[in-house]
């Protein structure tokens, strides 16, 4: 087929793409917006970012988000899927250049999964420089290709699409979510700041806490039949492994087998704090491969890594927790293993404080310190999570408080704050 032929096939194949993945999509996310905003000041000639990278896990939603901006604006763009065999071989600036001898500006080129094309960071600069009337936008679920390609830094605009908070899932079900619950947990009078944040949260936000916690970390099960939410989730964790680790790094396929087995006892753990040496020796891979495809699932976004803090810290192994307690959960269901509670309640504090865009580290037990220290760089908080039971024995530090399954806000010594809460914005 001739080059100018496949971009006119493209271009026929592209509002049919913005179509099928957002007919029926009843949400949108913040992502959108933000988008548009830059493509808007870019068309009015208020700034000259041009290209964005929309990076993120892998079921995030991230080319639905890009179609829903697409549908938002009156233009004929050019949306690519670089994993289809056609376009492997193809020259990004000769499909460029064809697509802008069909259609008339403004021109809008969507190059999706982009990782999967191995120079299209090259491909993707050299477009850039030489077409100034090109908005660009760049998406993959590989999000250590598409964040360390150095050429893109000074050019690129990246937007991070994380996992759904639990105040994004509320305004999805149709509640208003108009809380500042970060604000006041940080602000000189915790306490009294907090309480009337609990006021303000939507009087359902406790009792849908759980169903968001099992299921709802992936729009990719949105509106799909409870029995399949887990195998639809364990399916975008299976291509991770098999699909996205060959991108992240060089493995061979004898470490690549090996790496479903780490990833289990990952998710079978009663303690974050991974021993690589135990899962080196139960797996019979060497603890360097063992440590490499971990440090390869954080890159991915499918784990998040929480380091130690002080004293010690540099000398403790990190802490190892899903992007999402779904992703764990579906796991654990493919497993036909029980969940942890705890372990759920603390991934869904650590996902949320890291994805709120705040720092979080673990303390190293030795029987009288928090959980976690949290902080917004001015201020520190010591951090406990637990049941309804959970007190203030093991808290040290000036700023303190409990994060629990409690339904209110409570003072035990400390304020003592319920998950629910913590979760909101």
């Amino acid at each position: 087929m001739e080059l100018l032929e496949w971009v006119q096939e493209c271009l026929i194949e592209t509002p049919k793409i913005i179509k099928i993945y957002t007919e029926g999509v009843q949400y949108e996310r913040k992502i959108v917006n933000k988008i548009d905003k830059v493509y808007k000041s870019f068309i009015s000639g208020n700034n000259e970012d041009r290209l964005i990278v929309v990076w993120g896990l892998r079921g995030v939603g991230k080319t639905t988000a890009i179609c829903q901006f697409l549908s938002k604006v009156d233009i004929h763009p050019l949306f690519i899927f670089a994993d289809v065999k056609e376009f492997y071989d193809l020259s990004l600036s000769d499909v460029v250049n064809a697509y802008k001898r069909i259609v008339k500006p403004p021109y809008v080129v969507v190059l999706d999964e982009a990782h999967i094309h191995k120079r299209w960071a090259e491909e993707v600069k050299n477009v850039f420089d030489k077409n100034k009337d090109i908005f660009l936008i760049i998406s993959g679920s590989s999000a250590l290709r598409l964040r360390e390609k150095g050429i893109l830094k000074r050019r690129a605009v990246y937007m991070h699409l994380c996992p759904v908070q639990y105040g994004e899932y509320l305004m999805i079900k149709g509640y208003d979510v108009k809380t500042d619950v970060k604000k006041a947990l940080f602000s000189p009078n915790m306490y009294e700041n907090i309480i009337r944040e609990e006021f303000r949260a939507p009087d359902s936000a406790h009792s849908e806490l759980w169903n968001y916690l099992k299921y709802h970390g992936l729009p990719v099960v949105f509106n799909r039949a409870e029995h399949l939410r887990y195998s639809i989730l364990f399916d975008v964790v299976d291509r991770i492994i098999t699909d996205d680790l060959r991108y992240i790094s060089s493995f061979d396929s004898e470490t690549l087998n090996k790496a479903k087995d780490i990833l289990y006892s990952i998710a079978m753990a009663k303690d974050a704090k991974t021993s690589v040496n135990s899962i080196s020796r139960d797996i019979g891979v060497s603890r360097t491969a063992v440590s490499a495809i971990i440090d390869g699932m954080v890159k991915s976004s499918l784990l998040i890594e929480v380091k130690s803090g002080g004293r010690s810290g540099l000398r403790k192994m990190p802490k190892y927790y899903f992007s999402s307690p779904s992703l764990r959960l579906s796991i654990l269901d493919h497993l036909g293993e029980e969940p942890n509670i705890g372990m759920i309640r603390e991934e869904a504090v650590v996902s949320n404080t890291v994805y709120s865009g705040f720092d979080i580290w673990y303390v190293p037990n030795r029987g009288r310190e928090s959980d976690f220290i949290i902080s917004n760089k001015r201020k520190k908080i010591s951090v406990e999570v637990g049941g309804r039971s959970k007190d203030m024995k093991q808290l040290t530090g000036k700023n303190k408080m409990i994060i629990s399954d409690t339904n209110k806000v409570e003072y035990v010594g400390v304020p003592k704050i319920p998950l629910y809460l913590y979760l909101l914005p």
